[in-house]
């Protein structure tokens, strides 16, 4: 949905209206418009909340929080409902609060404020009570005004099962995803879960990626067990996003020797159908 300030005072009203589900929808969608009233009534707010305290010597920076106040009848208004559902297990009451107020803030106005960048920001959570809810607020505030540079950041940062991880990867540019995938697969299995929604997030995969990809199924597959599912994820993945140019060079070297070979047989026969299919059907297309 394509939003800007012309849409602004229709959806500031839409804050008042009777029905809750109106009001919380008008109050996302204002969260995406960094020059909304909503935005800079809550940027004002926040910037109370947060202080950044300089380390000193060999100590590093911290951040200081000021529990937001439960007594604020205008934030139920503007969205914050620290009673609704919360994403997260552990993240309080006061500290949803927190997250939902940090979520409407463009995450730039932070480096600004503090002369930082975002990774020293984060880097500055590490140890501090309040670091699930502020990597939770500036995770949706990334979201909310597509803020790149934040995303890259916490990626390296959020927990694998955190329903903001797929969304941050499909924020990144193409080139940027596959960054990420390479930088992931210096430290993590190619079925690991982050992998596989980073790999999925990536429309069409460059040679490299999908040569990466491709040796790691063969080394895989010479232990792996059929309960393995992960790894035949992978291997669709594979057949949809590689370069259909790379069929024949992908037929080949399969450890077909392997004792669970006769496991995944099928498996990699059909993902290479597909991979196959994919390159007839492009070079039909291409004699058209």
């Amino acid at each position: 949905m394509h939003l800007d300030m012309t849409d602004e005072p229709f959806l500031e009203q839409a804050l008042d209206d009777r029905s809750k589900e109106v009001r919380r929808t008008a109050a996302e969608l204002l969260a995406q418009l960094p020059d909304s009233r909503l935005v800079q009534r809550l940027s004002e707010c926040a910037v109370q909340l947060l202080h950044i305290q300089l380390g000193k010597e060999l100590k590093r920076d911290s951040i200081h929080v000021e529990p937001p106040p439960a007594d604020n009848p205008d934030w139920l208004r503007d969205g914050i409902d620290p009673k609704s559902d919360r994403p997260h297990q552990g993240l309080g009451e006061q500290a949803w609060r927190l997250a939902q107020i940090l979520s409407t803030v463009p995450p730039a106005r932070w480096c600004r404020q503090w002369d930082k960048l975002p990774a020293d920001i984060v880097q500055a959570t590490r140890g501090n009570e309040w670091r699930q809810a502020l990597l939770v607020g500036w995770a949706r505030a990334a979201l909310h005004h597509r803020d790149v540079a934040w995303a890259e950041t916490l990626l390296s940062e959020l927990p694998d099962d955190w329903a903001e991880v797929k969304e941050l990867q499909h924020l990144l540019p193409p080139a940027h995803r596959e960054a990420y995938v390479f930088k992931l697969l210096e430290q993590l299995p190619v079925t690991n879960g982050r992998v596989l929604s980073a790999l999925d997030s990536i429309p069409v995969w460059s040679e490299r990626l999908a040569r990466t990809v491709l040796t790691q199924l063969r080394e895989r597959m010479t232990t792996a067990k059929a309960t393995e599912w992960r790894l035949r994820a992978v291997l669709d993945y594979f057949a949809q996003h590689a370069p259909p140019e790379l069929s024949a060079e992908a037929v080949a070297a399969w450890p077909v020797d392997s004792p669970v070979w006769a496991l995944w047989e099928s498996a990699v026969h059909e993902g290479l159908a597909l991979l196959c299919f994919r390159r007839d059907m492009l070079a039909a297309i291409q004699q058209d």
